[in-house]
């Protein structure tokens, strides 16, 4: 019902700047998408469908985090396809082509929605569970606000592009480990962002803060996931210093 309502005040509300917007779903042992977790993933994920999936052309890309995220494409993509009834038809034949466009619309973003509910329960693949690039979602985000641009060279435009997040946001690569970020003090998680940011500068190259200035992340951690408060509070600090750091324009957390 909360899609069909917002689909009716939105449906020919085409936006002039193109939109996309990426999702990134930890497949990493640390995260397991079932019961209260899935149920709170599904609610965030409606959510998302309502804010940034209703316009014509909207685009939506899903990316898996894994211990190689930069390096892997898409696992799904899905766009809006734009009304196509005739302006020019007589009235009650524009109305009934207009409503036949919106349940088609709205069948779609549910069946959207409905796979992308079966994604989050996917089993991870063996070979990258054990790690989790959180970076290499960024600099993937990065590159696809680049080529955004490159699409729409005359610069008439700035393109839209949000980011969401589903992971408990543990970054335990081979350059940066989080797992006992808990124990630190604030102040130290400030020293161990700053040291961090070198790392990704200097691991992660296509990350660039000209293209993350026009970039909006939503970070969307399990509640049951997380093992402390204190965790939890070190995470968003630390996260919210490295990616403002970076250059991303927002980033809202929860």
């Amino acid at each position: 019902m909360l899609i069909y309502l917002f689909l009716v005040f939105n449906l020919y509300f085409v936006a002039e700047n193109p939109r996309e917007t990426l999702i990134f779903i930890d497949k990493t042992e640390s995260v397991k998408y079932t019961g209260a977790i899935l149920v709170q993933a599904k609610s965030e994920m409606e959510e998302l469908i309502v804010q940034r999936f209703y316009k014509g052309y909207d685009g939506l890309k899903v990316y898996f985090i894994h211990g190689y995220t930069s390096a892997s494409k898409a696992s799904q993509s899905f766009k809006v396809s734009p009304p196509n009834c005739n302006p020019t038809l007589p009235s009650l034949k524009k109305q009934v082509c207009d409503n036949n466009y919106q349940k088609q619309l709205n069948f779609f973003r549910r069946s959207v929605l409905d796979s992308l509910v079966k994604t989050l329960q996917l089993e991870a693949s063996t070979q990258t569970k054990n790690s989790t690039d959180i970076f290499g979602a960024i600099e993937t985000a990065c590159n696809q606000r680049k080529m955004m641009l490159r699409a729409n060279a005359n610069g008439k435009i700035n393109p839209d592009l949000h980011v969401y997040i589903f992971s408990d946001m543990i970054q335990t690569s081979n350059f940066i480990n989080l797992k006992n970020i808990g124990q630190l003090t604030l102040s130290n998680v400030v020293l161990r962002a700053d040291k961090d940011l070198k790392i990704v500068r200097a691991n992660y190259l296509n990350v660039d803060r000209t293209y993350l200035q026009g970039i909006i992340v939503h970070v969307k951690t399990p509640d049951v996931g997380i093992s402390t408060p204190a965790n939890m509070k070190n995470l968003k600090h630390y996260w919210e210093t490295i990616l403002n750091e970076l250059g991303v324009k927002e980033v809202h957390w929860g």
